[in-house]
């Protein structure tokens, strides 16, 4: 667990531990993953113990322009024991589609070259039964209607929360394997 000075109220515990990471606008670029939090209050970084998941032979397809990001996303899938293959742009991820199966593809919905929905739409025509999650910042009730409508398996907001995307990852493993 994490040990918390006796200074911090509740509320301060609550609402930044479970943050995975936050974008490069909010709190300054700061990455905060589950095994190092960084909290917006000075000398707040704890440490918390985690447990590094058995491999799997499961392979996750990464899809995002923003390196950090990718990177931070690419380690936690790999320490929940994932295989994972990072692409930088939608033309690159297009392409690793083409010459691999994967068993997940996990997309940002705006990246150069090659957009989120047009590599949904790629990935539903290459892997039909792949599951696609599509994750944006710019998130709307349209955009999240129309990744479905375009046959996303679910949808993640950024700053995505890691609970939440293991939870979906592992719900679209299991939707794939039916």
């Amino acid at each position: 667990g994490i040990a918390w000075p006796s200074s911090f109220t509740a509320s301060h515990r609550s609402r930044s531990h479970r943050h995975w990471f936050s974008s490069s606008r909010r709190y300054g670029g700061t990455i905060a993953r589950p095994a190092l939090v960084a909290l917006p209050f000075p000398q707040a970084s704890f440490v918390q113990s985690r447990t590094v998941a058995e491999p799997t032979n499961k392979t996750i397809l990464v899809a995002e322009d923003e390196q950090v990001l990718r990177e931070s996303l690419a380690e936690l899938l790999s320490d929940e024991g994932y295989e994972v293959i990072q692409a930088a742009n939608g033309k690159e991820a297009h392409d690793i589609l083409l010459k691999r199966p994967v068993d997940v593809l996990l997309s940002d919905m705006r990246m150069p070259e090659m957009d989120g929905l047009t590599l949904l739409g790629h990935a539903r025509q290459i892997a039909p039964q792949t599951p696609v999650i599509v994750m944006t910042a710019f998130g709307t009730v349209e955009s999240a209607v129309t990744a479905m409508r375009s046959g996303a398996h679910d949808y993640l907001l950024k700053p995505v929360l890691f609970d939440d995307l293991i939870i979906k990852v592992q719900r679209a493993l299991e939707y794939g394997e039916i």
